[in-house]
């Protein structure tokens, strides 16, 4: 079998359909012998600041400031290249030509989420991977089915590639998002940026301001230093390459048109 590096995806999932934007997924890949120890800063760093869970749905104005805080030493294992960082969404006049059931798309998304955000086929070393998955809401056939087809998917591509991305069916985890920090920052960072590009136009809730202040937070201080020329409606440059593979953080916007390493 050869020698194989061993990471860890957690990712996690926000709406189905936005206003204008819909579909959007987020994950981090880490080392795997790394993966708890920076679980564990992050969830202590948190308690020290009264938390036992931190979700986009509990943003406030008065905790805004604790989120912001929690964020930031996130962000500072992604500078590290600890931590690296993908985000995903379509526009929803991209969607148009899809004639399958909103289930169907969900998983095909998802899907291409992980098969492609982290070019993972291009990272010149073999592979074993392990997924922690917010649970996902579906039915349990078509979770089955979704794991399933992930195994037997990544397992077809390796064969046709340099590098080699073995996932093991026991391999994929759901997990609750309160036993891992890592996933509820990404539920946070995917929350702020749906909240933004569906929201940010509208007349505000004082919770709304909250998401906005968090959203411009990471946009000033994080998105803007990783890619200094950043724009939401386009993908951060391409995804078949060992440069992206090696990149800290990177957005990829599906469009029906299909650019190199945007194919479903």
């Amino acid at each position: 079998m050869g020698k194989y590096s061993r990471y860890i995806i957690a990712s996690d999932e926000s709406i189905k359909k936005g206003k204008l934007y819909s579909y959007f997924f987020g994950g981090c890949l880490v080392k795997e012998s790394e993966y708890d120890k920076i679980n564990d800063l992050l969830n202590m760093y948190k308690t020290s600041l009264g938390f036992n869970e931190i979700k986009r749905s509990k943003i406030t104005r008065l905790n805004a400031p604790e989120y912001i805080k929690i964020l930031d030493l996130f962000f500072t294992f992604v500078k590290s290249g600890q931590i690296k960082v993908r985000i995903m969404y379509a526009p929803n006049n991209e969607l148009n030509h899809f004639r399958h059931g909103q289930d169907e798309i969900y998983c095909k998304f998802y899907y291409t989420f992980l098969k492609l955000a982290f070019s993972i086929f291009y990272a010149k070393e073999n592979i074993v991977l392990r997924l922690i998955l917010d649970e996902l809401p579906e039915s349990p056939t078509v979770r089955t089915n979704f794991k399933n087809g992930l195994v037997k998917n990544f397992y077809k591509i390796s064969q046709n590639n340099n590098s080699k991305v073995v996932i093991y069916k026991n391999r994929i985890q759901e997990a609750n998002s309160k036993e891992h920090t890592i996933l509820q920052c990404v539920d946070i960072i995917i929350g702020v940026i749906e909240f933004y590009l569906n929201h940010s136009g509208e007349p505000q809730t004082i919770k709304g301001v909250a998401k906005l202040k968090i959203f411009n937070h990471i946009y000033e201080n994080y998105i803007k230093y990783f890619i200094p020329n950043f724009s939401f409606l386009k993908s951060t440059g391409y995804f078949n390459c060992y440069k992206s593979w090696l990149a800290p953080y990177k957005h990829l916007v599906f469009r029906k048109i299909k650019a190199p390493g945007l194919t479903t």
